[in-house]
């Protein structure tokens, strides 16, 4: 009788189905089932909308830089005693330059700029003095140059100059820069302490009105 009840507690070999091994087997189905996929798609989602939303809002704003900084070159050389075809060359906006600007920030500047903060964050994640000054450095030594040459690079490729591309770096490359330096370093250093991660692209876009015109000016004359 015991050795009978024993054989009916034991699952079936063959075509039967035993309802705890089902569920077990479920379950073990659903837990090994893609869960690292599942995990892993809504941060690389989130990762995707931040570089679009760098792109987009970088590219409008180096638009608007760019159409101001041109604005303000109409207002000094109408103000300034220069030659009547100087001043005829800048009295309306140039929407192509304004464009190559714009796709510039679109295209590079914002996507590598939200990556870049991202990276900086994860190497030196605290507000601590060394860490601060850490990513501090790094923005100025590092992202500062790569985006100026990236900057005259892609103008000169896109106005067919690139043969003078050497040239422009040597003759207007360290001053730019310099001056970068005055301009960025106080930026750098409130955009580290004070804004939260995911403002920093737009706060350093922000600035970069200022800076695209400057930069804009250079990268286009001669």
């Amino acid at each position: 009788m015991v050795r009978a009840l024993v054989a009916g507690m034991t699952p079936p070999s063959h075509g039967g189905h035993w309802q705890g091994g089902t569920r077990n087997s479920r379950f073990r189905r659903r837990a090994t089932s893609g869960q690292p996929a599942s995990s892993s798609s809504p941060s690389k989602a989130r990762l995707s909308q931040g570089i679009l939303k760098s792109a987009f809002t970088c590219g409008a704003i180096s638009s608007l830089g760019d159409i101001l900084a041109q604005a303000l070159v109409r207002n000094q050389s109408s103000t300034d005693d220069v030659a009547e075809e100087s001043v005829q060359n800048v009295q309306s906006t140039d929407f192509v330059r304004t464009a190559r600007m714009g796709a510039f920030g679109t295209l590079f500047y914002g996507p590598f700029q939200h990556i870049w903060y991202q990276l900086l964050d994860q190497v030196w994640p605290t507000k601590q003095f060394n860490h601060f000054l850490c990513k501090l450095l790094a923005n100025q030594f590092a992202l500062g140059p790569l985006t100026l040459v990236t900057s005259f690079t892609w103008n000169y490729t896109l106005l067919n100059k690139r043969s003078e591309l050497a040239g422009k770096l040597q003759r207007d490359g360290f001053p730019t820069l310099q001056n970068g330096w005055k301009f960025w370093v106080p930026a750098a250093s409130l955009n580290f302490l004070l804004i939260p991660l995911r403002f920093r692209v737009l706060f350093m876009s922000l600035c970069s009105m200022c800076w695209t015109g400057y930069l804009s000016n250079q990268a286009n004359s001669a």
